[in-house]
């Protein structure tokens, strides 16, 4: 097995969003490294450090700007109100460990 193999698997989760509408996230579960975690230190949880690990687990949505695809790259993302941010990387946390989840992770080992 490489070791770039590792970060391979790849997960989606729905989101709804305050205007009724929702944002579908792709995003890569093996990113969620010890790495990553320690930027989540009570001492360092800020937009930077949740657009960081966002920027680093999620690869693609389908955010749209006036109906054309928003471009998923670090600098819209710091633009994102921290409200987003921080609800799309819980239900991101709450997707990868959803039972369902752990489970396909089993089976795939």
């Amino acid at each position: 097995m490489d070791f770039s193999n590792l970060f391979d698997d790849e997960a989606e989760v729905a989101v709804p969003i305050t205007n009724g509408g929702t944002v579908t996230l792709k995003y890569r579960p093996s990113k969620f490294t010890t790495r990553l975690r320690l930027n989540f230190d009570e001492k360092k949880r800020n937009h930077e450090t949740f657009a960081l690990a966002f920027c680093e687990m999620v690869f693609a949505w389908d955010l749209t700007d006036k109906g054309k695809p928003f471009p998923l790259t670090r600098e819209n993302v710091y633009a994102l109100p921290d409200k987003y941010l921080i609800a799309w990387l819980q239900a991101i946390m709450e997707d990868m460990n959803a039972p369902e989840a752990s489970a396909a992770t089993a089976e795939s080992s």
